[in-house]
């Protein structure tokens, strides 16, 4: 089982249980790794040089009046019990803090309590020395030499045997776009969480990688490496180099992360073809494109399990706000209204119509976006309220309504304009009888434009001076 954890480095003390002023990262661990694997882990993550630095590992436990501090495999695994009933990734963060280490200070690592202890002595004190030289064990602590090779980037393009791989997944992607680079295909001849063994796709061929997982941790090492085929050049040439679809989402996704920006399967097609020369087909690189979307956004259900907490801060952030959210009788999500304090009190500021229109929402659970907006006194569009319901019928816009109606009250000459959606005037006349309903007038020259399409330029100065005569 692997544990995300997420670091807060580089900040201060404001109090005993308050880190401020801290900058984030985050690493993965397995469950059962030890506390000098995992001062290893985060010295490498942060680019820490911990035979110079003291790492010091402290967290905050809610009801407790000082900070936890890791400094033995006894508190590591306190950390990771407390995680394991709390998988958030945001939950119980680790505040790293360094200290410069003393120049007769000789770090030792106890390879069987995973504990650090220092011994004194002078500079050039040899004895000490040879304790501490004779103490490392390789399998418990990882030497500056392998930290230089400790490879976490997954577009490394040179592999060789005796690297480091920051765990099996890097691994896999950075042998993929090896494999693609040098247009030809490997199989696995084994792939388990402690070794990983690929070889070419052609049986005579002497090409072969095995790798495995260092012990008590999940670092993998390039054991044996033999780049050179032995097999035809023509068949290798001739056989369609194929990629996988981690491998597309690992490329697609920088282009995604700009939601204005549209970027089909079509468009990864050929962005795969230009790059590198590999052919994939249209369903590859539609699931690949949602992987990547699920890798920037996270996945849709996670999105509406964290949608307490959304509120919670709205409601934290923006006082005296009117949020309401409604569930059905199985305890499923149905309806959102949310309305901040800042738009009610602009309405009161501004003319009383009110604009209300829908939006299909295309996600994996489909929905519909409703708003409520009007026109300030610079001609500008004021958002007054927003939310999510199931599709547009009378029951939604009628629920929508009365949630409008407790946020804002009805004003003297009010009116709301949509379009002619017979769920919005039905729910207009039951929230609001006294309250005149109009409709858009882009809406309805829209509906001008579909049936009379040869005739809609000369119709439109007539239309839009009738609509403003009225």
């Amino acid at each position: 089982m692997n544990i995300s954890i997420l670091l807060r480095h580089s900040g201060i003390w404001e109090s005993d249980v308050l880190y401020e002023r801290y900058k984030s990262d985050g690493i993965v661990v397995g469950e059962n790794i030890s506390f000098v694997n995992l001062i290893s882990t985060i010295a490498a993550e942060l680019g820490i040089d911990d035979s110079k630095k003291n790492i010091d590992i402290r967290y905050v436990v809610e009801g407790n009046s000082s900070p936890l501090c890791i400094r033995n495999d006894m508190g590591v695994k306190l950390y990771v019990e407390i995680k394991k009933h709390e998988a958030g990734f945001g939950t119980y963060p680790l505040c790293i803090d360094t200290s410069d280490k003393g120049v007769e200070e000789i770090i030792n690592f106890d390879a069987t309590t995973g504990a650090i202890m220092c011994v004194e002595c002078e500079k050039n004190d040899a004895k000490a020395l040879n304790i501490v030289e004779s103490s490392i064990d390789y399998e418990y602590y990882i030497p500056k030499m392998d930290i230089d090779k400790y490879i976490s980037d997954t577009n490394n393009s040179f592999v060789e045997e005796n690297q480091m791989y920051k765990d099996k997944s890097t691994l896999k992607v950075v042998m993929e776009n090896y494999k693609i680079k040098n247009g030809f295909n490997f199989k696995f001849k084994r792939s388990d969480n402690k070794s990983y063994v690929l070889v070419c796709h052609l049986d005579d061929c002497c090409w072969k990688l095995k790798a495995s997982v260092r012990k008590n941790s999940e670092t993998f090492i390039v054991r044996y490496f033999n780049s050179e085929h032995t097999c035809p050049l023509r068949d290798r040439v001739l056989s369609k180099v194929q990629s996988t679809v981690g491998f597309i989402s690992g490329v697609t996704a920088p282009k995604l992360k700009n939601h204005k920006r549209k970027h089909t399967p079509s468009d990864i097609i050929n962005d795969i073809r230009e790059m590198y020369g590999v052919e994939i087909s249209y369903q590859q690189a539609w699931r690949a494109k949602e992987r990547a979307l699920e890798l920037i956004r996270g996945k849709p259900a996670d999105g509406y399990r964290n949608m307490p907490r959304y509120i919670y801060m709205l409601e934290t952030v923006y006082l005296n706000s009117y949020i309401r959210m409604h569930k059905s009788e199985y305890n499923e999500f149905m309806y959102l209204f949310i309305s901040l304090r800042p738009m009610m009190r602009g309405f009161e500021f501004c003319r009383p119509v009110v604009v209300v229109d829908a939006s299909h929402l295309s996600g994996a659970y489909r929905g519909t976006f409703v708003s409520a907006s009007t026109l300030d006194g610079a001609g500008c569009i004021l958002h007054l309220a927003y939310g999510v319901v199931d599709t547009e019928n009378d029951c939604s816009w009628t629920w929508f309504f009365q949630q409008f109606k407790n946020a804002f009250g009805e004003r003297e000459k009010m009116c709301i304009v949509s379009d002619r959606n017979e769920s919005i005037k039905k729910g207009v006349s039951i929230v609001y009888p006294t309250v005149p309903h109009f409709a858009c007038i882009w809406h309805l020259w829209k509906n001008v434009c579909s049936n009379f399409r040869r005739s809609r330029t000369i119709l439109s100065d007539l239309f839009y001076s009738m609509a403003k005569a009225y």
